[in-house]
């Protein structure tokens, strides 16, 4: 049944007096749409707050011109703002409520526009808003007068109805009694993680901020920005948060095939949130075929852990009789657990179900209940053969979910260009990585047979061209067809080796680069940023800030040995600077806190993220110092009007990567940085 907050009877009564005359509605106004429901979209919940606020003025405005018989529509804000209001509210108990809620419609509004930078002009202005509802309430009241049966189907249609409903629900809202917010498994550690200073919070907590809007403006887009990367590096929980909002379609448009691979990674690690909600899946059918005992079995697997979703979920099961027969004793006992983890949803099926059952029936649910708790939900009274386990439940996940592209072998391949630039490509498990030398691209195999192989670009980097690939391991050949940034395609043929064969091939590659005084060909940082998907990726800022060690490096160690050939950069501050002389030595002492700036950024995202060993760091430094080297040389000797900046065909322009080198120290995020720029 829709719920009304207006009170008919008060508009009839002081419209009964009032002429009949229509006044001149048709004047222009802004159209505003129906007011949305709370949920938790706080900023969808700000906008209907502000609407509901208006809704209940104008309402009181036309209250007013009725009683009063005041001719012009326009003085609703003269009359809000004067004493007259505080008068008008006091006209009735249903009034004086109405009046409270407006300044609860203000109070929370006021809350979310601080903590999500929000504000009413952004959506509409107050005079817009005053008009349309002073318009609507007007037009509801008039026609409520016309109609001889109150709740008409006329009356019922007009947009006004609708938005007093809502408007119902924006009054449990902010008074608490309708929760709307985004469950958390752990609200506990939530309450504390929110006390933090934000910076200091892993990237999955950050993301979390962002998706409940605490203490940041709830940004969905970033929050999936965050999960992914942490989800790439293996965290279960990243994962099952991704996954959820790929499940709900936040920050990303909705897909349940990728919803459910997130699932199943952070499940394989035992995550009983992911459990459950893979559960959901398949008790819904999306993304899969509908299964209701696959979903029942996932459930039980998730209460095990105690979690306190699948409680709810499996007490519904049974409630509604899903894919079991109806057992209301079982269901309430699924309930109390979820109750004694303060799920107030299940609290409300609790006094539901305790009306219907007897003493003797809730007293055996209070003991199942109790039984269960206490043997850890291993001993919960579970119904004989109620679920058919097709693996022992503490392997389920290894025996029936771990993915058929693990039983094949693992492959190596040795590739080369038709430039002979060589490349190296494995595939082991889920994973086919492609790259040179210690560069390497990396993708998630979906799926694959003899011929041909599956995969998900998962690279923080997009690669620079379309793959379409040949499998033939009966021949052991791959063939790479790869279509450039150019409309020119361009075969890459590979050979099958051993898998330990792949070091030892890369050591002889790095012997020929020795010997051969060859200079590795890097692409400019700028096109290095424009192919990151994310460009304030950790693996981007780590990579960047490798090079631009390298690079402040390069012009630090000349300009010193320009002037001081006897010194090196590890030398005492104070021999350098009597040697150069206060003013060069200020230019160089700048030269070398940059130097430091870039090292202490990328160590730091090295130990935390683990991206490269000692050993390749070495390696990378190494050929990235030889590229800036004759980048430096050819910027010492290059003539007055030569400009090489955009260059992707030479070797690295030395003032533009010094650029990119101060960008990527005073920009906070390269993201939008990249953006603007690009953008104009």
């Amino acid at each position: 049944m829709k719920r009304t907050s207006l009170t008919l009877s008060i508009l009839l009564l002081f419209a009964g007096g009032c002429s009949s005359e229509n006044e001149d509605l048709k004047t222009k106004i802004e159209d505003i749409p129906p007011i949305m429901p709370p949920s938790d979209l706080l900023k969808g919940n700000y906008i209907g707050l502000i609407q509901c606020k208006s809704l209940y003025e104008n309402h009181l405005f036309t209250v007013y011109r009725l009683l009063s018989e005041v001719d012009n529509k326009d003085h609703s804000q003269e009359f809000l703002e004067s004493e007259e209001l505080k008068k008008w509210c006091d006209i009735s108990d249903d009034q004086k409520i109405r009046c409270g809620y407006i300044e609860k419609f203000k109070e929370k509004s006021n809350e979310l526009a601080i903590s999500q930078d929000l504000s009413r002009e952004d959506f509409w202005s107050e005079k817009d808003l005053a008009e349309f509802y002073a318009y609507k309430t007007y037009e509801f009241a008039t026609m409520a007068i016309e109609e001889e049966e109150l709740g008409s189907e006329r009356i019922a249609k007009l947009q006004i109805s609708d938005d007093l409903s809502t408007c119902m629900d924006y009054r449990d809202y902010v008074d608490g009694n309708l929760k709307v917010d985004i469950d958390v498994e752990n609200p506990e550690q939530l309450e504390g993680l929110s006390k933090k200073d934000f910076n200091e919070l892993s990237l999955n907590d950050q993301a979390m901020m962002y998706v409940l809007g605490r203490g940041v403006k709830q940004d969905f887009k970033e929050a999936v920005r965050l999960f992914s990367i942490m989800a790439e590096e293996g965290n279960e929980y990243a994962q099952a948060n991704l996954g959820l909002m790929y499940s709900d379609g936040k920050g990303v448009k909705q897909d349940y095939e990728k919803a459910l691979y997130w699932f199943k990674k952070a499940a394989e690690q035992g995550n009983a949130g992911a459990i459950m909600s893979l559960g959901f899946l398949y008790a819904k059918g999306h993304g899969v075929h509908k299964d209701l005992d696959e979903a029942r079995r996932l459930y039980r697997l998730s209460a095990e852990q105690g979690n306190w979703m699948a409680h709810r979920k499996l007490g519904y099961m049974y409630k509604e009789g899903e894919g079991v027969r109806i057992d209301l004793v079982y269901a309430l006992m699924w309930f109390i657990l979820a109750v004694s983890s303060g799920d107030k949803v299940s609290d409300s099926e609790v006094y539901e179900l305790r009306d219907v059952l007897d003493n003797s029936q809730i007293s055996q649910a209070n003991e199942m209940a109790e039984q269960c708790t206490s043997s850890e939900y291993f001993d919960c009274s579970y119904p004989k053969n109620e679920i058919n386990w097709e693996c022992p439940p503490s392997e389920y996940f290894k025996c029936v979910y771990s993915n058929n592209e693990s039983n094949w072998d693992p492959l190596a391949f040795v590739c080369n260009y038709e430039s002979d630039e060589p490349l190296t490509l494995q595939i082991e498990n889920e994973t086919l990585r492609i790259g040179s030398l210690d560069v390497k691209h990396q993708f998630k195999i979906l799926k694959r047979n003899n011929s041909s192989i599956e995969w998900n670009d998962t690279s923080y980097m997009k690669v620079p061209f379309n793959v379409s690939h040949i499998l033939d391991l009966e021949n052991e050949e791959l063939t790479f067809s790869l279509s450039l940034l150019s409309p020119e395609e361009t075969k890459l043929d590979c050979l099958q080796v051993k898998e330990n064969e792949i070091e030892d091939y890369e050591k002889d590659m790095r012997s020929v680069m020795v010997e051969e005084g060859w200079t590795p060909r890097l692409p400019p940082l700028s096109f290095y940023l424009k192919m990151a998907k994310d460009k304030d990726h950790p693996k981007v800022i780590h990579q960047m800030n490798l090079r631009c060690e390298s690079l402040q490096y390069t012009e630090a160690v000349a300009v010193l040995s320009s002037r001081c050939d006897d010194l090196d950069i590890l030398s005492k501050e104070s021999e350098i600077k009597q040697c150069m002389g206060d003013s060069t030595f200020s230019v160089w002492k700048e030269m070398k806190n940059d130097l430091l700036y870039h090292v202490n950024k990328h160590e730091s995202l090295n130990n935390l993220y683990k991206y490269l060993s000692n050993a390749q760091l070495q390696r990378q430094s190494s050929i990235i110092t030889k590229t800036y080297n004759k980048s430096f040389i050819n910027f010492l000797n290059k003539k007055e009007d030569e400009n090489c900046w955009g260059d992707l065909t030479g070797d690295l322009c030395w003032e533009e990567e010094k650029f990119m080198c101060k960008k990527l120290r005073e920009e906070k995020s390269l993201q939008h940085w990249f953006e603007n720029l690009t953008s104009n």
